[in-house]
C-alpha cells in the first residue's frame, strides 16, 4: 500500500515534472515566439524606419527633382526663345548681308561705268578730273550766256534791220511802180559837168510842166533827179538836184529821163 503510494508519488512527480517542464516548455517556446515577434516587429519597425527615411529621402530627391525640372523647363524656355532671337538676329543678318552684297554690286557697277567714261584715269583721280570738267562747264556755260546775250543783241539787229529793209523796199518798190506807171520817157542828149545841168530832148509838147521834177534812170537803175530851169517846146534844160546824185555815178548822154510823179488823168 505503502509501496502504491510511492509509485502514485513518483508517478505524480514525474507527471508534475513532465507537465511542469512541458508547461516550461511551451512557454520557452511563447518567450522565443514572443521574442521572434518582438525582434520581427524591431526589424519591421526599422525597415518602416528605414523605408520612411528612404520615402522622406525620396520625397526630397522627387522635389529636388521637380526642382531642377521646373528649372530645366524654365532654362529650356530661357533657350528657346534665345534660339527664336538669335534666329531671328541671324535671318536679319543675312538680309543685311544681301542689302550689303545688293550694295556692293551697285557700287562695283557705278564704278565700271566712271572707269568706262575715263578711260585710262585711276579711280582716285575722278573725283579731280570731274572738278575739272565742272570748272570747264561753267567756263561754257558763261560763254553760252554771252553768246546768247549777243546772239539776243543780233535778233533784235537783225528785226530792225528788216524793218528798214522793209521799210526801203515798199519805198523801193513804190518808186518802181511809179516808174512803171509813168508814161513819159526822154534822153538826156548832153551834159555840162561844170555846172552840174543836162540837156533833155522833150519839152513843153511832151507834157512837161515846170514844177515837173524829173527822174535820171539807167538800165531800170535810179541815178539822180533833176529840176526843170528852163522848158521849151521839144528841149529842157534841167540842173542836178544837189545830193540826189548816186556816189561814184556820172550822167552821161543817152540816159533816161522820167516824170518822178505820173500824172494823174
Amino acid at each position: 500500500m505503502k509501496s502504491v503510494f510511492y509509485f502514485l508519488a513518483v508517478a505524480a512527480i514525474s507527471a508534475a515534472g513532465f507537465f511542469g517542464w512541458s508547461a516550461k516548455e511551451k512557454q520557452t517556446e511563447k518567450i522565443g515566439t514572443r521574442k521572434a515577434r518582438e525582434d520581427e516587429n524591431k526589424s519591421l519597425s526599422a525597415d518602416i524606419d528605414l523605408e520612411r527615411k528612404h520615402k522622406i529621402e525620396s520625397d526630397e530627391k522627387n522635389k529636388i527633382a521637380l526642382q531642377e525640372q521646373s528649372d530645366m523647363e524654365a532654362d529650356l524656355d530661357i533657350q528657346t526663345n534665345n534660339v527664336k532671337v538669335e534666329k531671328k538676329q541671324l535671318e536679319e543678318l543675312l538680309n543685311s548681308l544681301e542689302e550689303v552684297k545688293v550694295r556692293e554690286q551697285t557700287a562695283l557697277d557705278a564704278i565700271a561705268v566712271v572707269e568706262a567714261k575715263f578711260p585710262g584715269i585711276p579711280l582716285d583721280q575722278v573725283q579731280d578730273k570731274v572738278n575739272e570738267m565742272k570748272a570747264e562747264k561753267n567756263d561754257l556755260d558763261a560763254e553760252i550766256d554771252d553768246l546768247d546775250l549777243f546772239k539776243g543783241k543780233l535778233e533784235k539787229e537783225i528785226i530792225t534791220k528788216k524793218v528798214e529793209t522793209d521799210r526801203s523796199n515798199e519805198k523801193i518798190s513804190a518808186a518802181m511802180t511809179r516808174v512803171a506807171g509813168n508814161t513819159f520817157q526822154a534822153s538826156i542828149t548832153a551834159v555840162d559837168p561844170n555846172w552840174d545841168f543836162v540837156v533833155i530832148a522833150a519839152g513843153e509838147k511832151s507834157g512837161l510842166t515846170g514844177d515837173s521834177t524829173l527822174l535820171v534812170t539807167r538800165s531800170g537803175r535810179l541815178l539822180a533827179k533833176l529840176e526843170i530851169t528852163q522848158l521849151e517846146a521839144n528841149r529842157t534844160i534841167a540842173d542836178i538836184i544837189p545830193g540826189s546824185a548816186k556816189k561814184g555815178v556820172t550822167l552821161r548822154a543817152g540816159d533816161q529821163v522820167i516824170l518822178e510823179k505820173v500824172r494823174s488823168n
